[in-house]
């Protein structure tokens, strides 16, 4: 949404409770955009890879904007994404050293196991990539 409504939602949510620390977004695009890449259900619906759907391959601006906010209300960001998305996700982060982020899953190492979900040794390739 347009960085007015963001706000506002960060604001309801910080003020639904105390305890409240960081925000968790699901943003799972394995390979390059095509509509058709996300690896969790949850980015599927958005079909978008915020994190280099921008111009150039970058971080779309209205994620950036919102991901800015979150310095506002002391609040983390807990990143669930992939391998391939991990450099964008380190720019982004390096912009905002303000806002704590956390990787969820840790780029999805499952995804060392290769592309098929029976393989059972790591796909050496796809294993020297996730750890660069």
């Amino acid at each position: 949404g347009d960085a007015e409504n963001v706000a506002e939602c960060l604001s309801q949510i910080d003020s639904a409770s105390p305890l409240m620390r960081g925000i968790r977004w699901i943003l799972d695009y394995v390979g390059p955009f095509d509509g058709n890449s996300a690896t969790h259900v949850n980015a599927a619906r958005k079909d978008i890879d915020y994190l280099r759907g921008g111009e150039g391959g970058t971080v779309t601006p209205e994620f950036e904007e919102g991901f800015a906010m979150l310095s506002q209300y002391d609040f983390s960001f807990d990143a669930q994404l992939a391998p391939e998305q991990l450099p964008a996700m380190a720019e982004l982060a390096s912009r905002y050293p303000e806002v704590p982020v956390c990787l969820n899953h840790v780029g999805k190492p499952r995804l060392v196991l290769g592309p098929y979900s029976n393989a059972t040794e790591p796909d050496e390739y796809v294993l020297t990539e996730w750890k660069e």
